[in-house]
């Protein structure tokens, strides 16, 4: 790279190159680190170095509930990575979001663990007790206050030196991951219009990923009107041009029980069926991976996500590791593969 910045053609190949043999020769893996839900490593292909993600849904969709499994993921280490997170969580307190892992590793609702904590004993109370004990090894930093991109920007750099020396240090390679929820509350400088703000501060977090290879997940909020429709639409999130534009992955998620629709179309067989417990998870957006539809299965009063293929303990990542699996991802067999090479 020249002084100025600007970056050869042949010194693009030359990495891109690079990268296609890594690839080649690298053991059987998910592309980036593993998400904590299957269709969306699937979909956008895990956390990736540079790029920027958004997931959006009305309140009660399932928005924050994600975050849950993808905190649990993360101190997962596969094929010698990891992800590290540093969360900006502007609309909820860290000890909600530990009480939310609590309820997805001890199986008990919000509710009864702070309503009906005095009737928990036994075999359930130890299964609380060794859930707290379990989330002081999740990789999370939280930060709470502040809300401009320039703060953000400065924590966020010094968290992604953090990672870089840990890496050196645990001889593992940690991906940092920046989480911010949600976006609508961010502070822009300025008298403009909102949505230039956001938009800026959008183009902020996309720039430091990019120049970092830090990973960017941001939560946004779908807008009201879309209560009524079967599926909300790109159009329905908020600041909806600015926030797109930005992100290289856009996800709108989507909950038909919450807004009392009692059947939801499987995107793969195309029936109808009840609506307890799905998810709808739309990917609107993605740069490198296209479009799809995925319904998962989302026991949200326990904050667990997963494939209907898959029981909650399932050790889906595993899956990655077979030549198998990605034949029948791909829909192809080597004989298939064989005669394209000839």
């Amino acid at each position: 790279m020249s002084k100025n910045g600007l970056i050869s053609q042949l010194e693009a190949t030359k990495k891109a190159w690079g990268i296609f043999k890594d690839n080649q020769e690298k053991e059987w893996g998910l592309a980036g680190i593993d998400t904590g839900i299957h269709h969306l490593n699937l979909s956008i292909g895990g956390w990736l170095p540079g790029k920027l993600t958004t997931v959006a849904g009305r309140s009660g969709h399932g928005k924050t509930a994600v975050l849950t499994p993808i905190f649990d993921a993360g101190r997962r280490i596969v094929n010698g990575k990891k992800a590290s997170f540093l969360f900006f969580t502007w609309e909820m307190a860290s000890n909600i979001i530990v009480d939310r892992h609590v309820c997805h590793r001890a199986g008990v609702t919000m509710s009864f663990l702070t309503q009906g904590a005095k009737l928990l004993q036994g075999g359930l109370l130890e299964k609380v007790k060794e859930a707290y004990s379990d989330s002081k090894s999740l990789d999370v930093t939280y930060q709470q206050s502040s809300t401009d991109i320039t703060a953000v920007r400065n924590i966020s750099l010094e968290f992604i030196d953090q990672c870089k020396e840990r890496s050196k240090i645990e001889g593992i390679s940690i991906q940092p991951v920046i989480v911010i929820d949600y976006i609508g509350m961010a502070k822009f400088e300025g008298s403009g219009l909102r949505t230039y703000g956001i938009g800026d501060f959008m183009n902020g977090l996309k720039q430091m990923a990019s120049q970092t290879g830090c990973s960017v997940l941001t939560l946004a909020q779908i807008n009201r009107g879309a209560d009524d429709k079967a599926v909300p639409q790109k159009q329905d999130l908020s600041d909806s041009q600015s926030i797109e534009n930005a992100s290289d992955n856009l996800i709108l998620l989507h909950r038909p029980e919450y807004n009392q629709i009692l059947i939801v179309k499987d995107p793969e067989s195309g029936d109808y069926i009840d609506s307890k417990d799905k998810l709808i998870l739309r990917v609107w957006k993605s740069r490198d991976y296209g479009l799809s539809d995925n319904l998962v299965d989302c026991t949200i009063r326990h904050f667990r996500i997963k494939s209907p293929d898959h029981n909650y303990d399932t050790k889906y990542w595993e899956l990655y590791e077979s030549e198998e699996f990605w034949l029948k991802h791909f829909k192809l067999d080597k004989s298939t593969i064989a005669l394209k090479m000839a």
